[in-house]
């Protein structure tokens, strides 16, 4: 980590690293009005293109089946579907949900790779 904030030029607020320059933390920078939270410093993330969120969205719809031992038919619920809508919200053309037998078959293959 040390070495990374010297090469980046980034400025380490551990507690260890303020208190070996001989300074507190309150000196190196004042404390903000109001807690600081993620939505004060939005960030927007790259554009990408609807393949790639597909491809992106497939892949973490397998692992959560594998993981949670979803049936595949998880993916048709409605109740799923409208969770992805919600989410996509911000999606400039939607998202797809793939099918069950794509799914299927991309796991068979996955594990098939492992052995």
């Amino acid at each position: 980590y040390d070495k990374w904030c010297e090469r980046t030029g980034f400025t380490t607020m551990l507690p260890k690293a303020v208190a070996s320059k001989g300074c507190s933390i309150e000196t190196q920078r004042p404390m903000p009005s109001k807690p600081s939270t993620a939505t004060s410093f939005p960030i927007q993330p790259a554009p990408m293109s609807s393949s790639t969120v597909s491809a992106l969205f497939q892949q973490a719809a397998e692992e959560w089946l594998i993981m949670t031992n979803q049936p595949i038919d998880a993916l048709s619920h409605p109740k799923f579907h409208e969770l992805i809508q919600v989410a996509a919200a911000r999606a400039t053309d939607g998202v797809t949900i793939p099918e069950k037998r794509a799914v299927r078959e991309s796991i068979i293959r996955r594990f098939s790779r492992r052995r």
